[in-house]
């Protein structure tokens, strides 16, 4: 469901004070307008941009709480993020089950993920599910939470950010093809990069965080082969990576590295049940 270009949208503040909304700044110069179509409940994690003539502004709350609105002016660059339900942490298949249905798959349909899916995808991967703690679905040595998950769509790259359950956008820019060597990554609807932040190690001796982070980053992918093999989609690690160019592409300081990078998607044909 779409809400109009223009006037109230239910739930969102005259003032957009409200709590879980936190502004953005668009890295790239490219304008996501140039992302047109519907709004509807197949679309990729609900971010759907439309021109209206000379009117810049959009809002978008979609059934997840992952959406994001434009401003009216445009030249600012300023975007905001809102949670609006949480990730459905019921159902799925029994731990052993999904246990024994966790594969690896190479074969990903392009067809857009919906909300929903992902959503849940990325609270199981590293959502908070003990609010009082801020503890997550993944381990942390000493609760550093030194492990980013940057989210790379169609439609630009985004980096998960946990405790509001909200995407914040990084560039404008399609990255996916970026985030590995592989033909699939290029058409796959989403591909998730781990990366760790050593500056949030200070703990632990310097030898060490690149270890200690790549533990983190591993459980956080097997959060995501778990659900994907309870959701039936596939998935698949991957390693084999252009590092540098990624870091690039990220925006990464000194402080940074890629570790690790994650496809996912329905199964194509070849993978289809």
């Amino acid at each position: 469901m779409g809400f109009p270009l223009s006037g109230k949208v239910p739930g969102v503040s005259d003032t957009g004070k409200d709590e879980g909304i936190l502004r953005l700044a668009e890295r790239s110069s490219a304008w996501l307008g140039t992302f047109t179509g519907p709004a509807n409940s197949q679309g990729l994690a609900g971010f759907y941009f439309r021109h209206a003539h000379q009117e810049f502004k959009h809002q978008h709350l979609n059934q997840n709480g992952l959406g994001i609105d434009r401003p009216a002016q445009a030249a600012t660059r300023r975007w905001r993020c809102r949670q609006h339900e949480p990730a459905n942490t019921s159902g799925g298949l029994p731990l052993m089950q999904a246990l024994a249905q966790r594969q690896s798959l190479r074969v990903f349909d392009p067809a857009p993920l919906p909300e929903q899916t992902l959503s849940d995808l990325l609270w199981a991967a590293a959502g908070v599910n003990r609010p009082a703690l801020d503890g997550r679905t993944a381990p942390s040595a000493m609760n550093a939470q030194e492990v980013d998950v940057y989210v790379a769509l169609p439609n630009g790259l985004f980096r998960y950010v946990a405790p509001t359950h909200t995407l914040h956008l990084v560039t404008a820019s399609d990255v996916r093809r970026v985030t590995g060597y592989q033909d699939f990554v290029d058409t796959a609807p989403l591909d998730l990069v781990f990366v760790a932040d050593f500056s949030r190690m200070k703990l632990v001796p310097a030898t060490q965080r690149e270890s200690y982070a790549s533990v983190a980053a591993g459980a956080m992918a097997q959060n995501v082969y778990l659900y994907c093999a309870s959701a039936g989609l596939s998935t698949v690690i991957r390693a084999w990576i252009d590092r540098g160019a990624l870091a690039q592409a990220l925006g990464l300081n000194n402080d940074q590295q890629v570790l690790l990078a994650q496809t996912v998607g329905r199964p194509g044909k070849a993978d289809a049940p």
